[in-house]
């Protein structure tokens, strides 16, 4: 069943990887990524009570009507977001990676990229998991992650410090996955040098998105 698979991804990426690179249809796997991904988005917005929906208002304070109608539309709107995301991420993520991989000379076909992918990004689901608990246990938002590796620093503009703020556990997690799908499929001599860019590059992405993020 493609849930125990997802599951079991975290602790043995190698074996499952294997297995699905030899299922022709990755169809499950991308709905029940999705699906997860906008349960969780559901309920974590779920917390959010009527302060915390007029902070994201900017308002001092909204009518109970209009908190009800926004906390709807919130709901929504992030489930529908929060089911493509996965998919939409591993894309971009995968011809990214593909173009990257075909620069060094070295070629892993798209489909099981896209694979390594997809089972690289549930440590990332898992991450939102634990916030989800946290909120559900002080009853309130939370809007970082609480594995931060960098949690010590402090609230800044800077580029660097922000970039660091949003690696956690769960990033590491997810890019071991990846680098260990990768080796999977690219030749021994090239291994080190293809991983090494790979992750290099996708740092790179994380304090991209970081300063864009920051200037807009």
């Amino acid at each position: 069943m493609e849930i125990l698979r997802i599951g079991k991804s975290l602790f043995m990426p190698k074996v499952i990887l294997q297995e699905k690179f030899e299922q022709e249809n990755i169809t499950s796997l991308v709905f029940y990524l999705s699906l997860i991904s906008a349960i969780f988005a559901v309920v974590s917005i779920s917390v959010f009570d009527i302060e915390d929906i007029s902070k994201v208002l900017g308002v001092t304070s909204i009518d109970l009507s209009l908190y009800k109608a926004y906390k709807i539309f919130m709901l929504l709107g992030s489930g529908i977001l929060a089911f493509f995301t996965p998919t939409i991420i591993t894309l971009i993520n995968t011809i990214f990676n593909f173009l990257l991989l075909w620069i060094l000379q070295t070629s892993i076909s798209f489909k099981k990229l896209f694979i390594i992918g997809m089972y690289a990004y549930v440590p990332l689901l898992i991450d939102v998991l634990v916030r989800i608990f946290i909120e559900f246990i002080v009853s309130d938002p939370v809007f970082q992650s609480p594995a931060r590796i960098f949690f010590f620093l402090p609230d800044s503009d800077n580029l660097i410090i922000k970039g660091l703020s949003t690696i956690t556990l769960f990033t590491i997690w997810s890019i071991v996955i990846y680098s260990i799908g990768v080796s999977m499929e690219v030749p021994k001599n090239k291994q080190k040098r293809a991983i090494l860019v790979l992750v290099i590059t996708n740092v790179l992405i994380i304090f991209t998105t970081t300063f864009i993020d920051q200037h807009n």
